[in-house]
């Protein structure tokens, strides 16, 4: 049983052949990762990528992933 968005996640990409994507929600874009195993670890979290874009593949090329930070105004 999948119990959780994370674990829903990882089970569609170990299983189902799906791959890690950044959807970016104000401009609705999906952003393809041409690193696989990077972001597993963020699977479900809301990350900042720093990378290159190429635009011929629409792909990025991950240089690293941390969790976003939030100003939670304290």
């Amino acid at each position: 049983m999948i119990k959780s968005e994370r674990n829903c996640i990882l089970a569609c990409v170990n299983f189902d052949g799906a791959k890690f994507v950044l959807y970016n929600p104000e401009t609705k874009h999906i952003y393809e990762l041409d690193n696989q195993q990077k972001p597993e670890a963020f699977a479900g979290q809301e990350v900042t990528v720093t990378g290159t874009y190429d635009k011929d593949t629409k792909t990025i090329h991950v240089i690293n992933i941390r969790p976003r930070v939030t100003n939670t105004g304290l």
